[in-house]
Formats: C-alpha cells, structure tokens, sequence
C-alpha cells in the first residue's frame, strides 16, 4: 500500500490523527525496512513491528541483544521468579526460555526472552506462552475429574459392607491384604505350601 493511501486509512479511525508523514519516516528508520518495500508499507508487517515495539518497551524490562548483563537484569525484572509459575529461580534451576519459540520465526534476543524454571522450559518445549498455559489447564481439568471420580470410588469402598455382596466384599479385601484375611488370603501366604 502506498505511504499516502496507508496514512489516510490509519487516520480515518475515530481516534482521528495517530501517525503523519514524519513519524512514519521515523519509524522506517527505526525497523530498518521492516515493514516497508520501496515506497510501499505492508500493513501486516507494520502491525507485527509496533506489536514488538510495544513489548520491548514495557517499563524495566531490558532490550537488546542476549547478554550476560541483559540476562541479570531480566532475572531482576522478574523479581528472580519464573515467569509462567513463579516459582523461585537460582542459577541452578533457571532456564532462558524463547517467548515466541525461534521455530515459529522468534527472535533470539532478550525482547523475546523470558527466565523460566528448568522443569518448566523442559514441559513447554517449542510451545508459546499460550498454548503451554492452555495445555495446563486441559491437564488440571482432566486431573480434577479424575480425582473427583478416586474420591467417590474411595468412599464407596471404604463404607462397611453388609447384605449379600458383603462376602464378596471380603474376598476382595483378602487378595488385597493377606495378613488380614486369615483363611481366605492366599494359599501360600498361610503356608499351605505343598498342599495343591
């Protein structure tokens, strides 16, 4: 789209004004051709940037290359607490971990970088930040249900038994424990070793 059509659609917004001429320019100096071809800009590619742009200037969090300074002072940023659990980290148990993995085009700088615990690095693999978290909560719905179902089970089994299923409840409890079960356990278990 051409530099004059791009200002007018990005400025047609009910907000009014938001870009001239003269910051554009500023910007395209800025990305380096980014998101320009010539004198055209790709919309999408201007988006994506200001996006990044965005993220890199949240207030303390260090820009840049990955350096070992860049690197401690993300530590600091993050109060020395994985980003996704906040477990505590040292240097032990911290990992540098990509935001939006390299395989999906990230960038290995400190913009796209966050420390997180080893174990969950190792768990999240080349997943991003929100398909990691979704899989999470999939994992702690499917476990409370379960649960749930382990609770009811257990608390049907331990109620006393009576009535006609009871002896087969017994048979069950002595295959389980057979120092309990007396001549109902198994037969090696009460020494009747030879005796088939």
């Amino acid at each position: 789209m051409r530099i004059r059509d791009f200002l007018k659609a990005v400025n047609s917004t009910p907000i009014g004004e938001v870009l001239n001429e003269r910051k554009l320019f500023r910007q395209r100096v800025k990305a380096r051709g980014q998101f320009c071809a010539g004198k055209r800009v790709k919309m999408l590619a201007y988006g994506a940037w200001l996006a990044d742009l965005r993220h890199a200037c949240v207030e303390g969090r260090p820009a840049g290359a990955v350096s070992q300074q860049n690197v401690l002072s993300l530590l600091k940023f993050q109060e020395y607490r994985c980003a996704l659990t906040g477990r505590p980290l040292s240097t032990e148990t911290v990992a540098l971990d990509h935001i939006v993995p390299m395989s999906r085009g990230g960038q290995h700088n400190i913009d796209n970088a966050q420390a997180l615990h080893k174990e969950v690095n190792k768990a999240k693999g080349t997943m991003s930040n929100e398909d990691f978290i979704q899989m999470c909560r999939e994992v702690v719905k499917w476990a409370n249900r379960h649960a749930a179902k382990d609770c009811q089970v257990n608390h049907v089994s331990d109620a006393p038994e009576s009535g006609p299923g009871a002896a087969l409840g017994a048979d069950r409890r002595s295959d389980r424990d057979p120092g309990q079960a007396g001549t109902l356990a198994h037969p090696v278990a009460n020494g009747a070793q030879g005796a088939a």
